[in-house]
């Protein structure tokens, strides 16, 4: 029935399709609450993944600096005196058959000088996928991960981690001297 109802509106001139939303109502309706139920479905089981997955990773790092986005996307992010932010951003994206089928494991920057600082480093590490600057904002994707592999996720999303924790402590430190309590 619903496979009729697209084939019948891709059909429509754009003129009638008043007419067609108007004898169509009831079928619309109930394909929208058949996608919203399925939507619903989807969002909670990446829900409950997430919330797996941050527990996880805070143990894995002994760090609880990780948050995540409406609790949807799992977050780190790398703040150090003196150079620009980096973050890990990671998510599930649903496929055919699985509400959380893909794990996607992305490096983000906001600002062209952020990711400019970085870039070498990343391009150097990552070069399955290239950089997608969106406005403000640069991502690069450095995995993606089969859903159900827990462990593999647990793996990637340490390693990143154990990157950029190593990539950001590369940076000089301060060096503040004081006269007369500095020693040279």
């Amino acid at each position: 029935m619903h496979k009729d109802l697209i084939r019948v509106y891709e059909e429509q001139a754009p003129n009638e399709l008043s007419h067609f939303f108007y004898d169509n109502a009831i079928a619309i309706d109930q394909l929208i609450q058949q996608y919203e139920s399925w939507n619903l479905a989807n969002m909670r089981r990446q829900l409950q993944r997430i919330h797996e997955i941050k527990r996880g990773i805070r143990v894995l790092t002994g760090n609880h600096g990780w948050t995540d986005i409406d609790g949807l996307d799992i977050c780190y992010q790398f703040l150090r005196p003196g150079v620009p932010a980096i973050n890990i951003e990671a998510g599930f994206t649903a496929t055919r058959t699985q509400a959380a089928g893909e794990f996607v494991i992305n490096i983000t920057t906001t600002g062209i000088q952020a990711w400019n600082y970085y870039e070498d480093q990343l391009l150097q590490a990552y070069t399955v996928y290239e950089p997608v600057i969106a406005v403000q904002k640069t991502i690069l994707q450095v995995s993606a991960i089969a859903g159900d592999e827990h462990d593999k996720i647990m793996e990637e999303l340490l390693q990143v981690y154990d990157f950029l924790q190593t990539l950001c402590g590369q940076v000089q430190g301060y060096k503040v001297t004081v006269p007369g309590l500095s020693q040279s």
